[in-house]
């Protein structure tokens, strides 16, 4: 057999301080029990580095915080190293008890999500090297039935070996990005939600940009005509999308308007809608100042709009 159990053992080992480490820096080391520490300790890993690192999935909420309260225009002319001197300048305003929460949630589902594809990877593993030791098994038998050992053969095991894993370590990095660009997208659009709810309360209109290559029931979901991707986008009380909850687990034909990526590579972004601005046709954006309605009956047939000027002295 080409792998003892120690050494089968070992490589899954391998693989779990991998996820550990990642773990460790991407969400900190409230995520870590005390036997992942020991783990990680008698193989030489300092776990105090991880303490306060933010990681990825924070920056994406943090960021989305900032997006909403400086502007989107401004949002994307400001590269990840000048976000980080930000964050490090000490300006950022400390996040409130409800954004922590949110915060606290999002870390929480993308340490399911990473725990999870972990088992997977280390059971494709196991179930790999299992299957290439009984192929090797039956090799090594026929060689001593023909009492003769060609090298040839041995090495076109460990050749199958690696391309099983090297099949495997595909789905796996289908796995990794779709978790990593629906989290990170949460992340996001849960922060850009958080600064809505905190300027604005949880009553304001909110409404989600949609890009052309979007798919269509991202469409229905978001947009008042879901075949022309420059209609009007539908409107929706912040409130009401929170209670949304997301769409895991939901059927294609029961998804809803959510914070959280309608699906996992859904990049639909939410907005805050001033109540006080229309839909421009033309400029594809809430930009147009609403007409003041007249409810007094003297008024109904004068256009006041046209009386209001503004005086110089």
């Amino acid at each position: 057999m080409i792998f003892t159990q120690a050494q089968i053992t070992e490589m899954l080992g391998i693989l779990k301080r991998h996820e550990l480490v990642f773990i460790g820096t991407q969400l900190g080391t409230g995520f870590l029990t005390a036997a992942d520490k020991a783990l990680l300790k008698a193989h030489g890993i300092d776990v105090n580095k991880f303490k306060n690192k933010q990681g990825i999935i924070e920056h994406a909420f943090l960021f989305g915080i900032l997006a909403e309260a400086i502007g989107d225009k401004r949002a994307k002319k400001m590269n990840y190293a000048q976000f980080q001197t930000f964050l490090a300048s000490g300006n950022f305003i400390p996040l409130t008890d409800e954004e922590e929460f949110a915060l606290k949630q999002m870390k929480q589902r993308s340490f399911n999500d990473i725990t999870n594809l972990g088992a997977r990877m280390r059971n494709a593993v196991s179930n790999a090297v299992v299957r290439s030791n009984q192929q090797q098994a039956v090799v090594v038998a026929e060689m001593i039935r023909e009492k003769t050992i060609d090298a040839l053969q041995m090495r076109k095991s460990a050749t199958q070996l690696a391309a099983t894993l090297a099949d495997t370590s595909k789905d796996w990095e289908v796995d990794w990005l779709r978790i990593a660009y629906y989290l990170t997208h949460e992340a996001y659009n849960s922060g850009r939600a958080q600064g809505i709810l905190r300027n604005h309360g949880a009553k304001a209109e909110v409404y989600f940009d949609v890009y052309p290559e979007a798919c269509y029931e991202c469409k229905k979901l978001y947009l008042t005509d879901p075949d022309n991707p420059d209609s009007e986008p539908i409107v929706f009380k912040l409130i009401d999308i929170i209670k949304n909850g997301n769409n895991i687990g939901r059927k294609r034909d029961q998804w809803k308007p959510t914070i959280s990526p309608v699906h996992p590579y859904c990049r639909c972004t939410i907005n805050y809608k001033n109540p006080n601005m229309e839909w421009d046709a033309n400029l594809h954006a809430f930009v147009k100042p609403k007409k003041v309605k007249i409810t007094n009956p003297k008024f109904k047939n004068i256009d006041l709009d046209s009386i209001i000027t503004v005086t110089k002295s």
